[in-house]
């Protein structure tokens, strides 16, 4: 059985929900295992103490799972574009990685168009 982990920003605003359910379904399908969820927040944000939140990005690790789903782009807003890509590179050297919603460079990444989608 294969240990996969979902790390976001949270749960239940706007596109997680959804997004976080068809990640559950189709992990638990392909790795005929449950899904770890990892909501901790956007990367050192401030608001109403929102960076408390990221101690849980600790513990998605290579000693508690066998890969790990990162919804990179929901982590950013309140570092750098640098900083959310070295947090996701730094991830990827210790456990394999998908990147979700933004490119990163050496980790395999999963990425949508919003601005394409709604224009269409």
């Amino acid at each position: 059985m294969k240990r996969v982990g979902l790390l976001l920003a949270n749960l239940n605003l706007g596109l997680s929900v959804p997004l976080w359910k068809s990640v559950a379904r189709e992990a638990m399908a392909a790795a005929d295992g449950p899904l770890f969820l990892f909501p901790g927040g956007r990367l050192d944000s401030h608001e109403g103490n929102e960076y408390l939140a990221n101690s849980i990005y600790g513990m998605a690790n290579a000693s508690s799972l066998d890969g790990l789903v990162i919804w990179s782009s929901s982590l950013a807003g309140t570092v750098s574009m640098e900083e959310t890509i070295r947090f996701v590179q730094d991830k990827a050297a210790e456990l394999p990685v998908v990147s979700m919603g933004m490119k990163v460079p050496g980790v395999p990444s999963v990425d949508f168009d919003a601005y394409s989608g709604m224009k269409a």
